[in-house]
C-alpha cells in the first residue's frame, strides 16, 4: 500500500484513516493506542472519534497532527484548509450564541472575526465598516491583530477601490483565485495569494465587508462564501449595536 499524500484528500478524517491503514500494513505493531500516545492524546477514544469523523479537529489537536506528520508549509496550509471546510455547516445550523456576549461594536465585531478565524481555520480575517472617508478596519483575526487586541497598521480603503471596496459598492461577494493577477488587490500586512470578500448588508445598504486572505491560490470556494454570508447577516441583524 502506497503512503497516502495529504493533497489526495479533501476530508481530514479520510486522510487520517488512510494513514492508519497504511501504517497497519507496513508496521504490524501499529495501533490506534500507539498512535494516540505518539500524538500525546490523553485518551485513545479522541483519536478514534476524529478518524471516524465523529469529532472535529480543534486547534490543539491540529498542531499535534502537524508536528507528527512534519508537514511542509504548503502541506500545513492545505491540511488547515480541509479541516476548516470540514467545520463548515449550513448558515441556518451555526450556533451564534457565543457571538452575543457583548454588543459594544468593537468587542462584538472582534468576537465575530475571531469566531470566523478559529471555526474555518483561516489565517486571516478583517471586518470593515463603512465610514465617511471609506472602509475602516474595525476587527481582525490572525496577522492583522496585535497582542493588545488592536488592529496592526490599520488602513482605510476608499469605497469602490480594491476587492473590499468593489464588494461594498456592488453588494456582491467576491472570490479572487490569485491576487497576483487581479489589479483591484490592495496588499496589506503579510499579503495573500487568494481572497474572499463578503458584503454586510443592512436595510438594503452596504454597511461593511468581511474579508479573508490565504497564502495559497484558489483557497476559497462557495462553502466559505456561504458560511461568511451567514455571519454577515448576523452582523446586520445587530446593526443598531454597531452603527
Amino acid at each position: 500500500m502506497k503512503k497516502p499524500l495529504i493533497f489526495d484528500f479533501s476530508c481530514p478524517a479520510e486522510f487520517l484513516s488512510a494513514y492508519h491503514q497504511y501504517k497497519q500494513q507496513t508496521r504490524p505493531y501499529w495501533s490506534l493506542r500507539l498512535w494516540s500516545r505518539k500524538l500525546n492524546f490523553k485518551d485513545v477514544s479522541t483519536l478514534c472519534k476524529i478518524i471516524k469523523g465523529e469529532r472535529k479537529i480543534g486547534n490543539h489537536a491540529l498542531q499535534k497532527f502537524i508536528d507528527f506528520f512534519k508537514f511542509s508549509a504548503t502541506e500545513k496550509v492545505y491540511f488547515e484548509k480541509i479541516i476548516g471546510l470540514s467545520h463548515i455547516v449550513k448558515p441556518s445550523e451555526i450556533n451564534y450564541q457565543c457571538l452575543f456576549s457583548c454588543k459594544k461594536h468593537r468587542t462584538y465585531l472582534q468576537s465575530i472575526a475571531s469566531h470566523i478565524g478559529r471555526t474555518l481555520v483561516l489565517p486571516d480575517c478583517v471586518i470593515y465598516l463603512k465610514g465617511d472617508d471609506g472602509l475602516h478596519q474595525m476587527a481582525a483575526y490572525g496577522k492583522k491583530l496585535c497582542d493588545t487586541h488592536s488592529i496592526l497598521d490599520p488602513i482605510v480603503i476608499p469605497i469602490g477601490e480594491g476587492v473590499v471596496g468593489f464588494t461594498l459598492r456592488n453588494k456582491t461577494s467576491e472570490i479572487v483565485e490569485d491576487t497576483r493577477f487581479d489589479r483591484r488587490y490592495i496588499p496589506d500586512v503579510g499579503g495573500g495569494l487568494s481572497e474572499i470578500s463578503v458584503p454586510i448588508l443592512f436595510d438594503g445598504k452596504s454597511i461593511g465587508v468581511i474579508d479573508c486572505e490565504a497564502p495559497l491560490t484558489s483557497y476559497f470556494d462557495h462553502r466559505h462564501r456561504d458560511s461568511l454570508i451567514g455571519l454577515s447577516q448576523m452582523i446586520a441583524l445587530y446593526a443598531d449595536a454597531i452603527l
